[in-house]
């Protein structure tokens, strides 16, 4: 395993997570008795869905190429691709791209995913804005970030397909996502948030948004 991060944000990221060990005491922040919504002020939500991690896994080796993730920020060795959106390359949320002239739609990498969209179109959305591969590289990091900093949104669907043992997502004032293989979680990514991979393989997360139809929050565990 990485004891160690060898770059210029090594430090900061290694305190950001140096009570890791602490990790799966995290408080689940959810309850089948509360109705959320977007804007519902919880950090995540843990959804009960039967994910086929393996057929998952053997589609995702169809990818040949992935994009840096947010080119330019402090992040290290993240990288995307998109399935379905504006293309394999425009791997940022897809209302980034409204301006676009083009339409969105199953990108070139994935016409061979059988599986990956046999499996998605079972899922309790109504509409699909877009699907992604999101890659952290053994030893990379998403730095600490805020992508809405409006209001609370309660919005994209996070699917691990696979969680090394390092691997460490945190919210900053809460604690640990208890992602494991399969775990699908929805992410308020209203507050400060982190993930480092001190593992020596590559993570792999399925990342979705889109409308969610009127039993979606029926599966929260």
């Amino acid at each position: 395993m990485y004891d160690t991060l060898n770059t210029q944000h090594s430090t900061l990221i290694s305190e950001y997570f140096s009570d890791k060990e602490c990790s799966i005491k995290t408080k689940s922040f959810t309850s089948k008795k509360e109705a959320y919504n977007r804007n519902s002020d919880v950090p995540f939500v843990l959804l009960d869905w039967d994910v086929p991690v393996n057929d998952l896994l053997d589609d995702i080796k169809l990818i040949k190429q992935y994009y840096p993730q947010r080119a330019g920020y402090k992040h290290h060795k993240w990288s995307a691709v998109t399935l379905y959106g504006y293309g394999e390359d425009k791997t940022k949320s897809h209302w980034e791209y409204l301006g676009l002239k083009s339409k969105k739609g199953k990108t070139k990498t994935a016409q061979a995913m059988k599986k990956m969209f046999e499996w998605v179109e079972t899922l309790p959305f109504d509409r699909i804005d877009d699907i992604r591969i999101l890659k952290l590289s053994a030893g990379g990091y998403v730095y600490p970030h805020i992508d809405v900093k409006e209001q609370s949104w309660l919005e994209p669907v996070s699917i691990a397909l696979n969680w090394p043992s390092g691997c460490f997502f945190k919210f900053k004032n809460f604690g640990y996502v208890p992602f494991t293989p399969g775990q699908a979680v929805v992410l308020n990514v209203y507050y400060e948030h982190a993930v480092v991979n001190f593992s020596n393989e590559c993570r792999y997360q399925l990342v979705i948004h889109g409308k969610k139809g009127s039993n979606f929050w029926g599966s929260v565990l």
